[in-house]
């Protein structure tokens, strides 16, 4: 097995919340780099929807969850917890650092930015990011207090038939409001 044979190689998995651990029974969490176990060739990134791509990625290189429940646990982490997640994954390397191009949404601005971030940067911006439960909008007359999206919140939506944009934000909005908000 190649946990056994190189646990030198072993990543600590970002900080989770205790309430997650505990409602999941799982302990400490370490990643394991992508591509050194034989079992990583089986992965088919061929398939949709990439929500669950990410959700195999993650449980296939995860030590400490039960297979089991792994892919609740997976489905459970906000959707930026499995990116910086994903993001270790790929730094499993020597890579230390990620290049961001970004363009403004703006066709009549259409300006480029780059954004250079560490991992350790990513990791400190998730984790202030974790500190808050809720996101409050204000609206022009009310504010409308949202949850974080998760994995499943990912593959609910992407289940779904939506007949144009607006009906899937919509159903988005109201899909993170509902619960806890």
């Amino acid at each position: 097995m190649w946990l056994a044979n190189h646990s030198e190689k072993l990543l600590p998995f970002p900080a989770v919340p205790d309430s997650l651990k505990a409602r999941h029974r799982v302990g400490d969490l370490v990643l394991r780099p992508f591509g050194v176990a034989e079992g990583d060739l089986q992965i088919d990134f061929d398939q949709v929807p990439r929500a669950r791509l990410v959700t195999e990625l993650l449980q296939h290189c995860t030590a400490g969850v039960d297979g089991a429940t792994a892919a609740d646990f997976f489905l459970d982490l906000t959707i930026g917890k499995r990116i910086e997640c994903l993001l270790k994954l790929a730094a499993s390397g020597n890579r230390t650092g990620f290049e961001f191009k970004l363009k403004c949404a703006d066709t009549a601005c259409a300006s480029e930015l780059e954004l250079d971030l560490t991992l350790d940067e990513i990791a400190s911006l998730q984790r202030e990011a974790d500190g808050a439960g809720h996101i409050t909008v204000e609206l022009e007359q009310a504010s409308l207090t949202l949850r974080k999206p998760l994995g499943r919140d990912q593959l609910s939506w992407l289940g779904a038939t939506f007949t144009d944009e607006d009906e899937a934000a919509r159903e988005m909005i109201r899909t993170l409001t509902s619960e806890d908000a």
